[in-house]
């Protein structure tokens, strides 16, 4: 327990160095790659440090820590031997997200941020994150369906009140922490005596009989760590600390520093060949030509743009998926992560004839290329979706009481039958939640909604048990959150939003609040790409489509606005961007665009044109086309592609020769 609390509290105290609200620009590891002279040839970027430890308990274990590029890693080595993954040793090794996680992480003595990019969820331990009205962090709240705890922060984002749950999952340590920014000092208080909930006998029995723990840092001027009190009970344990820290670049012909290009993230996890596509690093060429960028299958390109930090590239004929690499005059730098080559498959199910179409985007003009159409599908299909991964595909109709299950070849993205699970009467609409787990099938007959699993290796499906009763008539179309586990129904009969949270077994619960009542009687719904807002398809002119505010902590709506066009809606989508809008009615057969401002959802209306009988509209994965499904006989597929604007232009229809299409899906199919 002591030597387990004891770690906590050192990598607790890692935080004060990036919390500081200092600028570290001109000390530490920055420094010294901006002040020395280097001679040419030296190995690019290199960094070490090296720490002697005095105890006044008489343990003294002295370390050099050196950073290692072609692993992204920092490999410390002790003069005595420590205990890691219950293991003795004397070398630790630490990896890295990125060379830039590493720049943050090692400029000062070691640290961790306490900063949160983004308002969300961390659906994987239940993490609400609050914001104030300037988007700054002010707290977490920790829920485990027993307690909630809140973490407290002040207004430099430090960590400032908290509670530690220990390794067993029962008990928890609050904590408090304070700054002084003047004496670069920092304390901890852990509360030992006062671990909850003491009413456990493992609790009760470490809170009676370990005291309260204090740390006591004291910083130097470039905030590396120079003493440390550890004070528990009576014991009372003084640490000091010497650091040296040394760092090389590399220099070129002309004695400027530099090191090899180092690809720090991709700004989108891949694109389809012809697309542009962006990354983020260092020790870029800015002139675009001199930076050569190979792919996995060893093709090459060059860049499109490009400053010292940033690339664009187009995905050249030819890619596939994996790591790449990036070559100039400084040298040659590997990506960490796989940069995935897509094709984008569109999917067309025909209600009447029993059908199923497929087809590749050519993305340089939108037209659909290799169609196919795999007959003997379903009774009456009416809804199709792809799952995140682009390998599979799932079809339900509304005549049986069935979801049937494809998985698509990358290649041609023809589907190919696997599976068919009972879903319920009716069945309209069809969504998978964002991790791709779960899959919903809205049944209009019996106003329920069937759940399922999702095999991740063979997509097949497997019944999660009784279909949840929603009980009202006409339900008509679903959405999920793209982060939250919430899935979003639209009632058409009842002018209602029904709203459920999704547990990690796939049940469904109702949020609080649910229904949310607004002013037209809903068809179509979508999410917006960042969370924050929800927006119908109306069967009414006057409010055609409602914005809905979702609250970035529950997931409840709120606070509709809506607005009007000549005539109501059928379906609604928003572009990958997040900027426009588009909806259709299938009556008067008209598609309406919408600017969309990303900081309150609020639509401005833009242009409107025709498309016959428009069941279904959907944009493509790369945001330049739009594409609505025409219910008739005739069996088309309406094309349009977006401005700069978000307004649309018509590239005319494409016959898929089927009877009535209706749902229609998008699948990024890595190659």
């Amino acid at each position: 327990m002591s030597k387990k609390t004891k770690y906590l509290i050192i990598l607790m105290v890692f935080n004060f160095c990036t919390i500081t609200g200092k600028n570290f620009a001109n000390i530490g590891f920055f420094a010294y790659l901006s002040k020395l002279k280097f001679s040419p040839n030296v190995e690019c970027l290199t960094y070490s440090k090296t720490v002697n430890y005095t105890s006044s308990n008489g343990t003294n274990n002295s370390y050099t820590c050196s950073y290692k590029p072609d692993s992204i890693s920092m490999e410390c080595v002790y003069t005595t031997a420590i205990t890691e993954d219950n293991t003795s040793t004397t070398t630790k090794t630490e990896y890295f997200n990125s060379t830039e996680d590493f720049i943050l992480r090692t400029k000062n003595f070691g640290q961790s941020t306490v900063r949160y990019s983004q308002i969300n969820k961390d659906i994987a331990s239940n993490k609400f994150f609050q914001y104030d009205t300037s988007l700054r962090l002010k707290g977490i709240i920790q829920s485990d369906a027993i307690s909630v705890s809140v973490s407290e922060y002040d207004t430099k984002n430090r960590y400032t009140k908290g509670i530690i749950s220990l390794s067993n999952g029962i008990c928890q340590v609050p904590f408090t922490n304070s700054y002084d920014d003047t004496n670069l000092y920092f304390k901890q208080t852990f509360s030992i005596s006062q671990t909850s909930p003491s009413t456990n006998f493992i609790c009760y029995f470490i809170s009676t009989s370990l005291s309260d723990q204090i740390t006591e840092i004291t910083f130097d001027k470039n905030y590396l760590l120079t003493k440390k009190v550890v004070t528990s009970g009576t014991s009372v344990t003084t640490e000091t600390y010497t650091t040296k820290e040394t760092a090389q670049a590399c220099t070129g012909s002309d004695g400027t520093p530099y090191s090899a290009p180092i690809i720090q993230k991709f700004n989108s996890t891949g694109a389809a060949v012809g697309e542009t596509a962006s990354l983020t690093g260092i020790n870029f060429d800015t002139d675009p030509g001199a930076n050569t960028i190979l792919f996995a299958n060893g093709i090459k390109t060059f860049a499109a743009s490009a400053t010292s930090s940033s690339l664009s590239f187009i995905v050249p004929a030819g890619a596939t998926s994996g790591q790449i690499t990036i070559t100039n005059r400084y040298g040659t730098g590997k990506s960490k992560n796989t940069f995935y080559v897509y094709k984008y498959f569109l999917y067309a199910v025909n209600n009447i004839s029993n059908s199923l179409s497929s087809a590749q985007v050519d993305i340089s003009d939108g037209s659909l290329i290799s169609t196919n159409t795999l007959n003997s599908v379903g009774n009456g299909p009416r809804s199709v979706a792809s799952h995140p991964n682009g390998k599979f595909i799932y079809v339900c109709s509304q005549n049986i009481l069935a979801v049937d299950a494809y998985s698509i070849n990358a290649s041609t993205g023809v589907p190919t039958f696997s599976s068919t699970a009972n879903a319920g009467n009716g069945a309209r609409t069809i969504v998978i939640d964002s991790n791709g787990n779960y899959l919903f099938v809205l049944n209009s007959g019996d106003m329920t909604i069937s759940r399922f699993s999702i095999n991740q290796t063979n997509g097949n499906l497997t019944s999660l048990g009784s279909a949840l009763n929603v009980g009202v008539p006409n339900l008509y179309w679903m959405a999920t959150h793209p982060s939250f586990p919430i899935l979003y129904v639209s009632g058409n009969g009842s002018s209602n939003i029904y709203a459920y949270s999704i547990d990690s077994s796939g049940n469904l619960t109702a949020l609080s609040g649910s229904p949310y009542t607004i002013s037209a009687s809903p068809k179509g719904i979508t999410v917006h790409p960042n969370g924050y807002y929800v927006y119908t398809a109306n069967t009414t002119s006057t409010n055609s489509v409602s914005r809905l505010l979702i609250n970035q902590l529950t997931g409840i709506l709120s606070s509709e606005t809506f607005y009007s066009r000549a005539n109501s809606s059928e379906s609604v989508t928003v572009d990958p961007t997040g900027k426009y809008l588009y909806s259709c009615n299938d009556g008067v057969g008209e598609i309406y665009a919408f600017q969309v401002d990303q900081t309150t959802g609020v639509l401005t209306a833009l242009n409107t044109l025709t498309s016959p009988n428009c069941r279904t509209v959907i944009a493509d994965p790369s945001g330049r086309y739009v594409y609505t499904s025409e219910d008739a006989g005739t069996g088309k597929i309406n094309k349009f592609s977006i401005g700069s604007d978000g307004s649309l232009t018509s590239l005319g229809s494409i016959s898929i020769g089927t009877n009535n299409p209706q749902g229609m899906a998008f699948a990024k199919t890595p190659q």
